[in-house]
């Protein structure tokens, strides 16, 4: 606790937005605005910002009450870009408040970067589909799909005749360029906030920025983070959509809890306007989704429908996009025809993970796998006679299952086993259950890059784990990385080769595909292998000059299934440049069987 003593003369309530631009000739239109309090006589307001060799100021007056506004027009602007698209340039910006004889009345400070950003929703198209969401009972996993039915509190229903249904895009879009959202669900990395340091949330953002994300969603289950966090993502250029703290529930809808909620969002909106980083708000954390599930009508929200939206008209002056639930969108929570849903797909390696292979999405917002952490993190929690076997309660209570919830289950299942290999002991279910947790991210976070020009983006779920135990985080609760950090990072590069078996009619044939992000063609010398687990042989299936254009999917071969030996080979693909200078993009491999990517894994491991 601390007292703050505040000057009679204060310049408070600051905003700003970027009202036009051109970014290719590096132009901008800047509107700032703000109150003088304390001080009855209009004032002159002084503002000046730089940026390196950028600079620019402006004067104005305030006028009754004390509020006052102001554009500047900058040219040469250096402007703010996502991480991976541009250098994230932030302006300093000084504001002082003077008397007539040029006296410093009140100071006011703002660091803030230039950019437009805009969510892309229309236009709307239409879609034949033969199916509807129907209720399921058996409870599992968003995602997974066995024989066409979806499993899960809600399945596909087949329809005696196809209907039309809506199809809307969902993309961000920075400073005119269409921007492929890559990167995670932040979790704090305690479940006991106090014990944050910024140390820890550093190490956490240089670890995303290094993975080549863009963009960070700040979970509703959460809490406003430290003000390092929000800096740390304006400096790194991370795209920031930010959940109000509802998740997981239905809220009650009593006037007073309103009362309650309208004050903190109030306190959450002006705590963090005015981050450049912060590109989006959203109204909770599955609560539609919830709502939905339990056959009643997420319209009838109040929270997400009327009072944020509400809020935010009136205190956010930028205008972001809001988001009402996540997921939500389309004619259901979890559509796959506009908005976001979710997939835990890599969780089941089913049938070469044919659920991920058919993923149509148009924005996936929370996707991932558990696994075991590291030996480290297991050493810390759990006493040397109750590792293993895993069955048993200290087991159960590290993996979140209570009285009434079960939520660690599969983890004690063959899945694993069966698809990748056998585990005897604690060692080998922790290597088994890490590589499929990486082996089956890649594979969702590649089938949303193929498919680009309809999905928007993917974030993985998450960035960390709250206490030692079975989870998603990409560093487990000693702050240690998991190998699908690796895996994550090898899909997220700017340029991929990718490998997939088709879908649908093209089920019979593995296709090669080459995926850019970059704002520039890309030329390179494409060559498909085949490696022979048994003899170490590899064979050069094709090599082929390719010529992609900027921020593009390609396929660039296609071969069919039957030429491969699944028990036997792996697949493999890269692309250099023309004259055989470093890799435009790192090598990747693909197996038709888990269990032969996990061989061949093994195989290449030291």
């Amino acid at each position: 606790m601390w007292i703050e003593k505040y000057p009679p003369v204060r310049i408070e309530d600051v905003q700003w937005k970027v009202t036009a631009m051109e970014a290719g000739s590096h132009w901008c239109r800047l509107a700032l605005c703000g109150v003088l309090t304390g001080s009855e006589a209009d004032r002159r307001i002084h503002l000046c910002g730089r940026c390196g060799t950028s600079f620019w100021e402006v004067d104005t007056k305030t006028t009754a009450g004390g509020h006052w506004q102001v554009e500047v027009e900058i040219s040469a602007a250096r402007l703010w870009w996502p991480n991976g698209q541009g250098s994230p340039d932030l302006y300093d910006v000084a504001i002082q408040a003077l008397d007539l004889e040029g006296a410093v009345l009140a100071r006011e400070h703002l660091r803030i970067g230039l950019r437009q950003v805009r969510v892309i929703t229309e236009p709307a198209g239409q879609i034949t589909v033969d199916y509807r969401i129907g209720r399921k009972d058996a409870a599992a996993n968003d995602g997974l799909q066995m024989d066409g039915a979806c499993i899960g509190p809600w399945r596909r229903v087949p329809l005696a005749e196809p209907e039309m249904v809506e199809l809307r895009p969902f993309y961000f879009e920075v400073n005119g360029r269409r921007i492929f959202v890559k990167g995670f669900d932040w979790q704090a990395p305690d479940v006991l906030l106090g014990r944050v340091d910024d140390g820890q949330i550093q190490n956490m953002i240089e670890a995303v920025v290094a993975s080549g994300s863009n963009m960070l969603r700040a979970w509703g289950g959460g809490a406003v983070e430290r003000e390092s966090f929000y800096r740390l993502c304006d400096e790194n250029g991370l795209l920031l959509w930010q959940d109000f703290f509802f998740a997981c529930a239905i809220y009650p809808r009593d006037p007073a809890f309103l009362r309650r909620i309208e004050a903190e969002v109030t306190d959450v909106i002006c705590r963090l306007r005015n981050h450049t980083c912060l590109v989006a708000w959203c109204g909770d954390n599955e609560s539609d989704m919830i709502e939905f599930d339990a056959g009643r009508e997420p319209l009838a929200n109040v929270i997400n429908k009327e009072l944020l939206p509400s809020a935010l008209a009136r205190l956010d002056w930028q205008g972001r996009y809001y988001h009402c639930s996540s997921p939500s969108g389309g004619p259901y929570p979890r559509s796959d025809f506009g908005g976001d849903k979710r997939n835990w797909g890599p969780n089941f390696p089913h049938d070469n993970y044919r659920h991920i292979r058919q993923e149509s999405a148009r924005f996936i917002s929370e996707s991932g796998m558990k696994s075991f952490p590291s030996r480290e993190a297991i050493a810390q929690a759990i006493p040397e006679e109750r590792r293993w076997p895993l069955d048993n309660s200290t087991w159960r209570l590290h993996w979140g299952d209570l009285d009434n919830t079960v939520r660690g289950d599969y983890l004690l299942d063959d899945d694993c086993v069966r698809f990748f290999g056998e585990a005897s002991t604690l060692e080998e279910r922790i290597h088994l259950s890490q590589f499929a947790q990486a082996y089956g991210t890649r594979l969702l976070i590649e089938q949303c890059r193929r498919r680009k020009e309809e999905c928007g983006g993917i974030l993985i779920w998450k960035t960390s784990d709250q206490w030692p135990g079975c989870d998603q985080g990409v560093f487990d609760s000693t702050g240690r990385l998991r190998p699908v950090y690796d895996s994550i990072q090898a899909a997220f590069q700017p340029v991929v080769v990718s490998i997939s078996q088709g879908f649908g009619q093209t089920e019979d044939r593995v296709e090669w595909w080459v995926v850019s992000d970059l704002d520039i063609p890309v030329r390179g010398k494409f060559t498909a292998r085949a490696v022979s687990l048994s003899t170490g042989r590899t064979t050069v299936l094709s090599t082929l000059q390719v010529h992609l254009q900027a921020d593009a999917a390609k396929m660039v071969l296609s071969l069919p299934v039957k030429s491969f030996d699944p028990e036997r080979e792996i697949l493999l693909g890269s692309l250099e440049d023309c004259e055989g200078k470093p890799h435009l993009s790192p090598s990747t491999w693909y197996a038709l069987l888990p269990r032969t990517a996990f061989l061949y894994h093994q195989h290449q491991s030291p």
